[in-house]
């Protein structure tokens, strides 16, 4: 049984057009960009997930608490499906929100006698961003687990509110696990990012 696993395409085999000048600024360009892209998000490598599956990452920007408390609201209204619902504390004071989360992932189980299987899941958790001058914090405490384990071609177990450890322990790769949750709520932290010096660069202009 073959997992449905997302892969990533890239056009790696197409041959490069007649090398001109052009052609040549244009991949320069490419170059620069995935470069900024790449030291970007290695500045906020790696996420270390503590025993029950959180993290806390601060990430450094150069806006006042108020303008970024401002900016992360306004992106996580932008890109969290049903905004007003998820969220459980919006706090202009404090400079604080504090939203539901949700993502869904799919990751290889232990073999169930000796026949491959995987996990359908959805992460829930409480994610808080705390504001400050010139940087922002990112947590996430005690996320839990609503997940469906199929082997054989049929559904072996659902169940929902499932602890970290205990979906921890049903993963064939733990590292693969740690891997597929940091790229998700790296995601969001680059993006959130990204967000607020666009829209600094966009005051300053």
């Amino acid at each position: 049984m073959q997992k449905p696993r997302g892969s990533v395409v890239t056009n790696a085999g197409c041959p490069l057009k007649q090398n001109t000048i052009s052609n040549m600024r244009k991949l320069s360009l490419l170059i620069l960009l995935l470069a900024s892209w790449v030291g970007c998000f290695a500045q906020i490598q790696p996420l270390n997930f503590d025993e029950n599956g959180g993290f806390s990452r601060v990430i450094e920007t150069n806006a006042n608490a108020k303008q970024i408390f401002q900016y992360c609201r306004a992106f996580l209204f932008n890109n969290i499906k049903n905004y007003k619902e998820a969220v459980l504390i919006e706090d202009s004071n404090a400079n604080r929100i504090k939203i539901n989360y949700c993502f869904r992932f799919l990751e290889d189980a232990q073999p169930l006698a000796s026949q491959k299987a995987y996990i359908d899941a959805y992460e829930l958790s409480k994610l808080t961003v705390d504001c400050k001058d010139n940087k922002f914090r990112v947590m996430v405490e005690d996320p839990v687990f609503n997940y469906k384990l199929y082997g054989a071609n049929m559904l072996i177990d659902s169940r929902t509110d499932a602890e970290y450890w205990l979906i921890k322990g049903l993963v064939l790769s733990q590292e693969h696990f740690r891997e597929t949750r940091s790229d998700e709520y790296l995601r969001i932290i680059l993006h959130m990012k990204d967000y607020i010096e666009q829209q600094i660069k966009n005051e300053d202009w």
